[in-house]
């Protein structure tokens, strides 16, 4: 993010930025209603860095960006790690919706955002564990164990 508004934030590198596509990023990234909510809405400058944003809508501004260029591949590392379940579990599906021509890589170390990838690679000290769903990797013994250990952790 840099000191501008938040229009300016999106709508930057766009060859042609218009109102549909900003409208779209921000709906997609779940920013619509908070954008709204704003003094000067669309308008509202922030601060170098996103100064005057939270950690969740720094994410979803920087997701906003992305989206507003209409990429064919989108690399996201810890996407929802500033995000609650619901604010998490309503980009992600916004984003799959939205995916249909988009191939996501997306580094996680939520377990919540397994529900919502086709694939996993499985990674242990630096190492390729396994690959496949879910589902798939279950059957590795050192992929559940990692599953259960963190779900006893969060209970």
């Amino acid at each position: 993010m840099f000191s501008g508004t938040l229009k300016e934030n999106i709508d930057f590198f766009i060859d042609e930025p218009n109102d549909t596509v900003f409208n779209q990023a921000l709906r997609i990234s779940q920013m619509s209603d908070e954008v709204a909510n704003f003094t000067d809405r669309e308008l509202t400058v922030v601060g170098q860095r996103g100064l005057s944003l939270s950690g969740g809508q720094k994410q979803r501004m920087a997701i906003a960006r992305a989206i507003a260029r209409k990429p064919e591949l989108m690399v996201f590392d810890d996407i929802t790690a500033s995000l609650d379940a619901a604010n998490e579990e309503r980009l992600m599906n916004e984003l799959n919706a939205f995916a249909q021509n988009l191939t996501f890589i997306i580094v996680s170390h939520r377990l919540s955002t397994l529900q919502y990838v086709d694939k996993i690679l499985f990674l242990d000290r630096g190492k390729v564990v396994g690959f496949g769903t879910h589902e798939e990797l279950m059957l590795l013994p050192a992929y559940a164990a990692f599953i259960r250990e963190h779900f006893l952790e969060q209970n």
